[in-house]
Formats: C-alpha cells, sequence, structure tokens
C-alpha cells in the first residue's frame, strides 16, 4: 500500500507518507498522498483518533487508507497530546468543562492549512473521528463550521456542559452504535462523576436547530 501513496510538495522528506510526519506550531499530523494527483490538489480525509489513540495508530488502519487512495483522497491524521506528562495517552480537548493547554479546535485549523501547502484541497474536507475524537469533530462543526466542508464523527457527541446554539448550518453524519456502553447514546458520568458525556439525541437536537430542522420531527426532511 505505502507504495502507492507518494509525497507531494513537501520540504520535509517523510511528510506525505504513512510513517512520516508533519510537525506544525503547536502539535504534529501525519499525511498519506494518493498517487496520481499530479493534476492539482486532492480532496482529504481528516481523522481524529479516539482517546488513546494516535495519528500512528491511524495510518496503521491499511483497509482506510487503501478505500481513500482508491478514490483519490488524502488522509490526514492529526496527534492528541498526552493526559498528563506521566502518561502515554493522547486526548483532545473537547469542550467538557475542564481546561486545556492547547487549543485543538485552532489546532485542526492550523493541521488543515499546513496540508493545504502539502497538496490538499483545503475545500475539500472531510472531518471525521472516533469516540472522543468523533466528539472534537462535533465541536468544529458546532463552534467553527467554516473548518471542513462537512464532518463524519462516529459513536461520539457534545459533552457536558451542551451548548447553547452552534454556530451556523452544516452537513454532518453521525454514526453511533447502539449497544455502546463506552459512550452510550445517552450519556454517562464519568472520571468518578466529574465528567458527563453528552446524550448523543441532544447533540443532534442542537444540530436540528442550527439546519433549522423542527426538533420534534427528527424522521422529516
Amino acid at each position: 500500500l505505502c507504495g502507492a501513496l507518494v509525497a507531494t510538495h513537501a520540504p520535509a522528506a517523510d511528510c506525505g507518507v504513512p510513517a512520516g510526519v508533519c510537525p506544525t506550531e503547536h502539535g504534529l499530523y501525519r499525511l498519506a498522498m494518493p498517487a496520481g494527483n499530479e493534476g492539482g490538489a486532492v480532496p482529504a480525509v481528516m481523522f481524529v483518533h479516539g482517546w488513546g489513540g494516535s495519528s500512528e495508530g491511524v495510518m496503521k488502519n491499511a483497509a482506510m487508507l487503501a478505500t481513500l487512495a482508491e478514490r483519490g483522497y488524502a488522509l490526514i491524521a492529526p496527534e492528541g497530546v498526552r493526559t498528563s506528562p506521566e502518561r502515554e495517552q493522547k486526548n483532545w480537548a473537547v469542550r467538557d468543562g475542564r481546561q486545556y493547554e492547547r487549543d485543538d479546535i485552532a489546532f485542526l485549523r492550523e493541521v488543515l492549512d499546513d496540508a493545504a501547502t502539502h497538496g490538499v484541497d483545503r475545500g475539500r474536507i472531510l472531518m471525521a473521528g472516533f469516540s472522543r475524537g468523533g466528539s472534537m469533530v462535533w465541536d468544529v462543526a458546532c463552534h467553527a463550521p467554516d473548518t471542513a466542508r462537512a464532518y463524519a464523527p462516529v459513536a461520539g457527541a457534545f459533552w457536558e456542559p451542551l451548548p447553547g446554539r452552534c454556530e451556523a448550518p452544516v452537513d454532518l453524519f453521525h454514526t453511533h452504535g447502539w449497544a455502546d456502553r463506552t459512550v452510550p447514546l445517552e450519556g454517562r458520568a464519568v472520571a468518578g462523576g466529574t465528567l458527563t458525556q453528552g446524550d448523543a439525541f441532544a447533540s443532534l437536537r442542537i444540530l436540528r436547530m442550527a439546519l433549522g430542522c423542527n426538533p420534534q420531527m427528527p424522521d422529516t426532511a
């Protein structure tokens, strides 16, 4: 698979291939460019890893890499920050009532702007993410909706306190398992009751309000 991916416009020799690292001012990310993109900038999927994951782990998803490359998409995998200096697990600054050293909405925008210098079409970005990364995608879609063209969070929604409103309408496709007990659809308290995962249905209701849909008729288009 790696032979089908090439670096494009990258001053760092290894930025643009799955094993490479692309540094930015406030962190790092990995970028896999599809082959045969000499005709111009290519669309991309940014995939935000879950809690405890990493950009390296995203790039090891051979099935996702192959699927995107076949369709001419680049894959962008940003890296979270350590939960503490003593722990390796990575986390995201989701709006959950705590304070974080890094503004991850700004960081993800920084990553996309940098990826554009390596051949990615800044106007054709799908931002996706899993679990805690999915919640980060919800935050970006709500508070900085112009960051990406569309959004596709998986098994992650807003955390408490829920936002009162979102800034603008967005195209967002949410996927969640009915039997998910790590991030239940109805939410749950974690960290000894100090943090609360939000109700996914409440998140969807806030989004329907931003889209101008009747929040009491979710099945009506």
